[in-house]
């Protein structure tokens, strides 16, 4: 019987011993012994050192859960004592001084007559650190789907939002599947065009065609949104009830992730009202156009005799003028005058504004040019002794434009800037090339300057701006033709003007790229 059981005894010390988990032995609340996966796991190289420790002192002073380890490990070895076993997790520390999690197994068994407690500590260090990782992956799993449910609510307030935008929008709004479906229409395409969505949806735009757009009209549109880029123009769509209508018409494609069209969005716009109204003012500004090429000539037959009539007194060598008589003609043939330059000006307007103003483009030679605009003006007479400075560039870039239409324009600027100057005073000519490839030419005056106050006004018909209660002859119309003509030969015209230092008007001409590569 001995023999049996010292047999069962040296069984369970070879279990014991072989053991990976680390397993110890607690008598009246102290270590009597351990195994080698014990010392293994503490690092420590004797059972000696581990025999009469308390299990606190081998555990950082505070568990996790804020407990003495002290107090909570003889709570726990009392609990096993009185329920015969107990399983809990724990925090030891190695030699080392470092802290690892075990998971603890106490049983209790009767040794001797008296109670011992057998100890199973079983290293959980990676099942911690997984959980961890896991707890670390669900917040943030958590958080991202925290983000992204905000994320939806947002966008989803937008496109409620949006939606609100679109169907309170005066402007039709319609949206089709890839292939050209109606799946959606605003209460305003219904407004507009007299259809309801039941009647449009599953059909194509094709029910508002007029008729009056030809295949290649469409063709062009469907390519264009079809290669995913925005197509947009003015046509003519027929609603409901037949009546043809001016739209201004926008489409987008749509694309998902994989950039593939998944929709299209058309914006409409009703224009008819602005299409008449335009039309209506075309109208208005041709006959009015007519009427002063009309008036122009008219009034031209008769001042042409009143000034006929005047040299002929003038040349009357059979009847002697008094000096009044001689006086009265001057001021008839100057008047006279003035009204032939107000009505050349006049008919020059209206056949621009008319289109009938006809422009031939040639080669033209920037010096040579303004040569020639420089003698013409230095040749005439002006009262306040100004004189010209040509300050350009030697060798100016040439042009591709109307050369009396050219000359026409700096004649007037430099007639302009020697009227309104002071006496002795200068007008400076100067150049300069820009870097969109248009030469800038500019006539600067050294005269008192154009007061804010009528700045707004310098392009407008028969505004003087003061002048008219001086002394100095104009009609109040030489710019506004002088802007007609640059932009009609795709220039620019501006000024700058300072008052008491003077004012420059520049114009900018294409330069002639050809004639510039020949000369260099």
């Amino acid at each position: 019987m001995g023999g049996c059981v010292q047999q069962t005894n040296d069984r369970h010390r070879v279990f014991f011993e072989a053991s990976a988990d680390a397993m110890l032995v607690i008598d009246d609340g102290v270590f009597v012994d351990c195994n080698q996966s014990t010392l293994d796991m503490l690092g420590f190289s004797s059972k000696e050192e581990l025999f009469l420790t308390h299990p606190a002192k081998l555990s950082p002073p505070i568990q996790p859960d804020g407990r003495s380890s002290y107090e909570k490990a003889d709570e726990m070895i009392e609990l096993a004592m009185k329920e015969g076993s107990n399983r809990f997790n724990w925090v030891h520390v190695r030699k080392t001084g470092e802290n690892f999690p075990v998971e603890v197994l106490l049983t209790a068994l009767p040794f001797e007559g008296a109670t011992i407690l057998n100890v199973v500590w079983r290293d959980i260090t990676s099942h911690v650190k997984l959980e961890e990782e896991l707890i670390e992956q669900r917040d943030l799993l958590e958080q991202q789907v925290a983000e992204r449910t905000q994320d939806l609510e947002k966008a989803l307030n937008g496109a409620r939002l949006l939606g609100e935008v679109v169907k309170q929008s005066g402007t039709s709004t319609i949206i089709t599947d890839a292939k050209g479906k109606i799946q959606y229409i605003n209460p305003a395409f219904t407004q507009i065009n007299g259809y309801t969505p039941a009647e449009v949806y599953g059909k194509t735009p094709g029910i508002l065609n007029s008729g009056l757009q030809d295949a290649a009209f469409y063709q062009d549109m469907w390519t264009t949104i079809n290669s995913g880029k925005i197509w947009s123009g003015t046509l003519q769509n027929a609603r409901k009830n037949g009546e043809v209508y001016w739209v201004r018409l926008k489409i987008a494609p749509v694309t998902n992730e994989q950039g593939l069209i998944t929709n299209f969005v058309g914006i409409e716009t009703d224009i008819s009202e602005f299409i008449e109204a335009k039309e209506k003012a075309e109208r208005a500004n041709k006959a009015k156009s007519e009427f002063l090429s009309s008036m122009s000539h008219e009034l031209r037959t008769p001042l042409n005799a009143i000034n006929g009539f005047a040299q002929l007194l003038e040349m009357d060598r059979q009847t002697v003028l008094t000096p009044k008589q001689s006086g009265h003609i001057e001021q008839i043939k100057n008047a006279g005058a003035h009204l032939l330059e107000l009505i050349d000006e006049i008919l020059d307007l209206a056949r621009v504004e008319s289109g009938k103003m006809a422009f031939h483009f040639e080669d033209v030679d920037t010096r040579v040019m303004l040569k020639e605009c420089i003698g013409l003006s230095s040749a005439s007479y002006n009262q306040l002794n100004v004189v010209i400075v040509d300050k350009t560039a030697r060798n100016l870039p040439a042009l591709h434009t109307d050369s009396t239409r050219v000359k026409q324009v700096f004649l007037n600027l430099i007639s302009n800037a020697k009227k309104y100057n002071v006496e002795n005073g200068t007008v400076y000519l100067e150049s300069k090339v820009l870097e969109d490839g248009m030469l800038r030419l500019m006539v600067r005056d050294t005269g008192p300057g154009i007061p804010p106050k009528y700045q707004s006004q310098l392009f407008k018909p028969f505004s003087r701006l003061g002048a008219e209660k001086s002394n100095i002859e104009g009609t109040g119309i030489g710019l506004v033709l002088t802007k007609q003509i640059v932009e009609e030969m795709q220039g620019r015209i501006g000024f700058e003007s300072t008052m008491g230092v003077g004012t420059t008007f520049w114009v900018d001409f294409p330069i002639y790229q050809e004639m510039e590569s020949a000369a260099s």
